[in-house]
């Protein structure tokens, strides 16, 4: 029996399983996610853990099983003044834990650690084609504000990108 999911905040010391699971994802090439050609070395993951925990505003936050990642869910405040109180997020769910309510729990934890930080806006950007995706956002209370017409191009062809946003 393998242990249960949990949400946390990562540390650096997740460097080497974050790498794992991004090489797992980009193994995939999905048609939905913004595709990697590799994944970032376990020295680019330690930076941007680092950065992340750093930043005003910031935050990552990975499904943890054991000693692996599972998903993860980073958010990045605006730096400009006029935009302090909003960022925008990126999220992926490991193929083996999809549907199962990890990327709800992410959105969930997010969603109430973004108002303690004086956030009051979450942003994000979805391509068209995940519609699972785009309805998990609006059962979260994401709306549609915007469309960029053929934003992405992915097997040569032109991809909107859907521009969701909700407030805290």
């Amino acid at each position: 029996m393998s242990p249960e999911p949990i949400i946390r905040q990562a540390v650096v010391s997740d460097a080497e399983a974050l790498q794992r699971f991004m090489q797992d994802l980009a193994a995939e090439e999905l048609p939905q996610i913004f595709a990697m050609s590799k994944a970032p070395s376990v020295e680019v993951q330690r930076k941007f853990i680092a950065n992340l925990a750093e930043a005003e505003r910031s935050v990552l936050f990975v499904v943890a099983v054991g000693d692996e990642i599972a998903g993860l869910l980073d958010f990045h405040g605006y730096p400009q003044p006029q935009r302090a109180h909003a960022g925008w997020l990126g999220m992926a769910v490991g193929k083996d834990w999809r549907r199962r309510g990890l990327g709800a729990g992410l959105l969930e934890t997010l969603i109430a650690w973004a108002p303690e930080q004086g956030i009051g806006r979450i942003e994000l950007a979805v391509l068209a084609n995940n519609p699972g995706a785009i309805q998990l956002y609006e059962r979260h209370g994401f709306t549609r504000e915007g469309r960029r017409i053929g934003a992405a191009r992915i097997d040569g062809e032109y991809v909107d990108l859907i521009e969701m946003a909700r407030w805290c």
